[in-house]
């Protein structure tokens, strides 16, 4: 009666040590992939907000070259193709405050330029 005792505890302990090891292998396995989850998003944001500059760079410039083209341009206006918003304030005299915001998948920057026509 003594043996059958043992052999019962040592198959106890080896399902014991499975279960640790199974748990601890999910628990790594889960920790990595929320680690490389991370990383891929701060990557992904990253390019986003380099793209977000640039276009915010390229509506700048497109609207310099309209507000060269119109002397009497002033206001508000929205540029569709690089998601951005801009104020434009022209006093009339030669001088033009813009003042912009661009936008892309909930990140966004803004600019602000003054120049002479």
């Amino acid at each position: 009666m003594c043996m059958m005792r043992r052999n019962n505890i040592g198959g106890f302990m080896a399902v014991i040590a499975v279960i640790l090891l199974f748990t601890t292998t999910l628990a790594f396995s889960l920790v990595t992939a929320a680690a490389a989850a991370d990383y891929g998003d701060s990557v992904y944001r990253r390019q986003m907000r380099i793209q977000v500059g640039e276009n915010a760079r390229s509506c700048l410039e497109s609207v310099k070259v309209m507000a060269a083209k119109s002397f009497f341009w002033s206001g508000h206006i929205h540029l569709p193709e690089f998601g951005c918003n801009a104020d434009i304030a022209n006093d009339f005299n030669g001088h033009v405050n813009v003042s912009l915001t661009a936008s892309l998948e909930s990140i966004s920057t803004s600019l602000e330029d003054a120049f002479s026509i």
